[in-house]
């Protein structure tokens, strides 16, 4: 299980864990902070592709359809490369 680094305020945990890649998000996602959230979960993804991504939403207060977006869009790339998203509290 490796510790990772996350360079963004909104995610509070990262780690690789076998083919998951684990990710404990905090705080209001919102139209004003899901841009910073989306790039930051690609470029993590990016640097550790992982079969499965889990994504801890127990910090998570609210989030708006732009939250909801990014949680799609991340699901559809996991989809072509038959990963999956999955999320936790």
């Amino acid at each position: 299980m490796a510790r990772l680094r996350a360079d963004s305020p909104l995610i509070s945990a990262v780690r690789a864990d076998g083919d998951a890649l684990v990710i404990a998000i905090r705080g209001e996602i919102d139209l004003h902070n899901s841009p910073d959230l989306r790039t930051e979960l690609l470029d993590l993804l990016a640097k550790n592709p992982a079969r499965r991504l889990v994504l801890n939403l127990k910090q998570v207060p609210y989030m708006d359809s732009s939250a909801i977006a990014v949680l799609v869009e991340l699901l559809q790339r996991q989809r072509k490369t038959a990963g999956k998203v999955i999320l936790t509290d």
